[in-house]
């Protein structure tokens, strides 16, 4: 399975913590996994929000997928924003033309 997510960038980017705690993450995707990435992402027609369920897409958005409910991602997470996720369900969405 290709390596998608850059953890040491999640790492290393600085929280910012107003109007709330979010982070930008430069090279948040490996170099490498970006061109098969974009091949494989959901094809997605219309504005909107999606649930993965609802989508088709390839292998490397598969493995994206895994890494983002991945408990190591999680603890990178967690650490940075100084908030327990565990007992949290996550639930990921896909975006659609904006």
């Amino acid at each position: 399975m290709m390596e998608i997510l850059n953890l040491d960038a999640v790492r290393q980017a600085p929280v910012q913590t107003e109007p709330f705690s979010f982070m930008i993450v430069p090279d948040s995707l490996i170099q490498e996994s970006q061109r098969t990435l974009q091949n494989d992402f959901p094809k997605i027609k219309q504005p909107g929000s999606f649930p993965i369920t609802l989508l088709s897409y390839g292998p490397s958005f598969t493995s994206l997928l895994y890494e983002l409910k991945s408990k190591a991602f999680e603890r990178v997470i967690a650490e940075k924003l100084d908030v327990d996720l565990s007992a949290y369900p996550l639930l990921v969405t896909v975006r659609g033309q904006c």
